[in-house]
C-alpha cells in the first residue's frame, strides 16, 4: 500500500486529512505543489490511483 508523506498512514487518509483542513481548495501539503486545479481533477486522480493499487 502506498504511504502518505509521513510514512505512517495510507495515502488516501493523507488526502482526506488535507481535504478536511483549512486549505481545502488546494488539497496538498503546504510545502508541496498542488495536485490539481479543481476538485474534479482531484477526484479523477484519486479514482485512478485507487484503481491502480487494487
Amino acid at each position: 500500500m502506498e504511504r502518505g508523506p509521513d510514512d505512517t498512514e495510507p495515502l488516501a487518509a493523507t488526502l482526506v486529512r488535507y481535504a478536511d483542513g483549512p486549505d481545502r481548495a488546494t488539497l496538498h501539503p503546504p510545502d508541496e505543489p498542488p495536485l490539481a486545479d479543481s476538485w474534479l481533477s482531484v477526484d479523477a486522480r484519486v479514482l485512478v490511483s485507487t484503481a491502480a493499487f487494487r
